[in-house]
């Protein structure tokens, strides 16, 4: 994946004497983590997880963020990009104009309760997208634009992008949960999976969970901060001989660069 074990080994080297403490998980309400099912040409897949989010359009006229004023910003249902190849089942890897030129749907259900379902109004290209490659996952993303609707609750995009030593969560439904008739509550705990970042760049987030952990089926996920605010979108991980399991993320300066431009177009 570009991130060779040589430098994974040295990063949790450097983070292993920072301190792991359990910290009370970001509170959240229902409705924004969803399971996906994909329609691009003739082929229909489920695949990964995706999340909804209200995007950050600047600033208003009084000063104030939209990420302080909900009703003013977009909602996305947002993804990995790289769903859009082999890691989906399809034949070949997809570029992002081939996505422009056959837009795909998507239909997706929530997590907490999978009757409530919700499908795109139309396919979003970002100029660029593409798989995680050599350790950039910064164009890793794929969005589409769906109807505002009270039922469900987009999650905020933050603005700064977590350091190295923070504490993060990823907002997921792990292989191991796929079939549990449990319900959740309120606040989605056990989808909430605490990591510490152990790297953070302009091109990827790196962070190593506390627990192991089964990340199949979980690229398109969010990485979430104490706050509940959107800081990654998780592409990948994976195991490190001797260390821990490790995630790697699209980080939000990138996600909001993406936005942006596609917004101002």
């Amino acid at each position: 994946m570009g991130i060779t074990s040589r430098i994974l080994s040295h990063a949790f080297f450097q983070a292993s004497s920072e301190q792991r403490s359990q910290q009370n998980p970001p509170s959240l309400n229902n409705y924004s983590l969803l399971r996906p099912v994909f329609t691009f040409g003739s082929h229909e897949f489920e695949a990964g997880a995706a999340f909804l989010a209200q995007s950050c359009k600047g600033k208003s006229d009084d000063g104030e963020s939209d990420n302080e004023k909900p009703q003013n910003g977009i909602i996305y249902l947002l993804t990995a990009h790289h769903l859009f190849g082999f890691a989906g089942g399809l034949r070949k890897n997809y570029h992002w104009y081939d996505l422009k030129s056959d837009p795909p749907s998507v239909h997706a259900a929530t997590i907490d309760k999978p009757s409530k379902t919700i499908s795109s109004i139309a396919f979003t290209p970002l100029p660029g997208a593409k798989g995680l490659w050599a350790g950039d996952a910064s164009k890793d993303i794929a969005a589409f634009l769906v109807q505002s609707n009270k039922e469900f609750n987009p999650l905020p995009l933050a603005n700064i992008t977590p350091q190295k030593g923070e504490t993060v969560w990823l907002y997921s439904q792990l292989k191991s949960q796929l079939n549990s008739q449990s319900k959740y509550g309120a606040d989605n705990a056990p989808l909430l999976h605490q990591a510490i970042i152990i790297d953070s760049t302009e091109k990827a987030l790196v962070y190593r969970f506390f627990n192991k952990i089964n990340l199949r089926r979980t690229s398109g996920s969010p990485l979430l901060n104490q706050q509940g605010e959107v800081v990654g979108l998780h592409v990948g991980g994976g195991f490190v001989q001797f260390f821990a399991d490790y995630g790697i993320a699209n980080p939000i300066v990138a996600i909001n660069k993406m936005l942006a431009a596609d917004s101002s177009d």
